[in-house]
């Protein structure tokens, strides 16, 4: 006997989740702009940095966390400065994705993207993975640039996403990557997936609510 389908929409968080990010931002640390963060804080080697967001990503699921506390980095600030100088031709697409997500389309799933990636960043950045918009609908793109408390934000993202979605949270699934962003999801009332390409997460803050 088949069981009725528990989710009728997903959501998912860009950079990590739709996309291994890490070989892409070390390829950005190789480049002059180094997300600005090197401009940002005087004195700060490249060595230093490349050390440190390996750390943070090991630790977080997230590659700047620990270069901005470290630094006390402003997040919009860090955040801009990624988006500024980074190119998505740095991602080398994945050519199962656009298929995987669109037999999810095709068998009624409606799928968002909430993101605190700005635009026109995460318009390009899905184009150039090869999403195109009959598979994510961009008017189900949530963006955010200035998450001042980064949990709440990120939870008040995908809730507005399923509001244009039209769908209900506890029948929604919000998949990300970064382990502490889940628990208010899965408070809100949405089922909740965490995406770790392989990477050992169980000590991470929130890794129990995935």
């Amino acid at each position: 006997m088949i069981e009725p389908r528990t989710i009728d929409a997903i959501i998912f968080d860009k950079d990590g989740t739709l996309f291994e990010e890490t070989d892409a931002l070390i390829r950005e640390y190789q480049s002059a702009a180094i997300m600005g963060i090197l401009d940002m804080v005087p004195g700060l080697s490249f060595e230093e940095a490349m050390a440190t967001q390996r750390k943070s990503y090991q630790r977080f699921g997230w590659s700047f966390e620990l270069l901005r506390q470290r630094y006390n980095l402003d997040f919009a600030a860090v955040h801009a400065a990624m988006h500024r100088h980074m190119s998505t031709h740095n991602v080398k697409p994945n050519p199962c994705l656009p298929a995987m997500l669109g037999f999810a389309r095709a068998t009624g799933l409606t799928l968002g993207v909430a993101t605190h990636c700005g635009e026109p960043f995460a318009t390009s950045n899905l184009d150039h993975l090869g999403i195109t918009g009959d598979i994510i609908d961009r008017k189900y793109v949530t963006t955010l640039t200035d998450p001042k408390d980064d949990k709440a934000k990120s939870c008040n993202m995908v809730r507005h996403t399923a509001f244009r979605m039209g769908s209900d949270p506890s029948r929604t699934l919000f998949v990300e990557n970064t382990a502490r962003n889940l628990p208010p999801a899965k408070q809100a009332g949405f089922q909740t997936a965490l995406i770790t390409w392989g990477r050992d997460f169980s000590a991470s803050e929130g890794f129990e609510a995935a």
